[in-house]
């Protein structure tokens, strides 16, 4: 599991972490197996999630709001197949809200899909009054947005920052402001790029 690198980032003892895409809480209770003092903030723009989040995790601030680079709003479609909700599958796109099910389900029938839609506010981090020194990120293809949105805290705080399947262009920028790509394998840290990546680990 990638979170295992956690002690081998350089963290401070007690970290302030800021969660984007908070979904169900997985990475909070991950980040505090290994720091149960971290700081944590948790970003997350389905309403039931961080209506969750906020009573499940009352230390932890919860803000309600998508993430990007610029401030406005989008529609979030969050399906269910037979009654049983995705939400790690929302979209601000409802074709790749639907689209995962094609493939993945057996005997898919399309009649069986219902899809919730809800307004979202869309903000950008560096008008966050938030510090960080660990990042993580899992946004659902909103992966450069959300980082050409947070450029000024990447340069000013250098956090250490963690994304799920970056696309080439948000490893440019993040490259750009002076980060170093690591992969987590075999327990270790590496620039060996694995077959079929995950997590990726950007460094100041």
């Amino acid at each position: 599991m990638d979170f295992e690198a956690l002690p081998h980032l350089g963290l401070r003892q007690f970290p302030r972490v800021l969660d984007v895409g908070a979904n169900r809480g997985q990475a909070i209770d991950s980040i505090r197996l290994t720091f149960p003092g971290a700081t944590i903030t948790a970003i997350e723009p389905s309403k039931r999630l961080a209506d969750r989040l906020a009573e499940e995790y009352p230390s932890v601030k919860v803000i309600r709001a998508a993430v990007g680079n610029t401030i406005g709003s989008f529609d979030l479609y969050t399906p269910s197949y037979r009654g049983f909700r995705y939400d790690g599958l929302a979209s601000c796109d409802e074709f790749i809200a639907r689209a995962w099910f094609t493939s993945s389900i057996w005997r898919y029938d399309p009649d069986l899909v219902t899809v919730e839609r809800e307004a979202v506010a869309v903000v950008r981090v560096d008008d966050l009054d938030v510090k960080a020194d660990f990042v993580k990120i899992d946004v659902q293809g909103m992966e450069l947005a959300t980082v050409r949105g947070m450029e000024q805290m990447l340069a000013c705080q250098r956090p250490v920052v963690m994304i799920e399947t970056p696309c080439p262009e948000t490893r440019a920028v993040l490259e750009g402001l002076g980060y170093r790509t690591r992969y987590w394998v075999s327990g270790h840290l590496t620039t060996a790029r694995p077959l079929h990546p995950s997590n990726v680990f950007f460094l100041p």
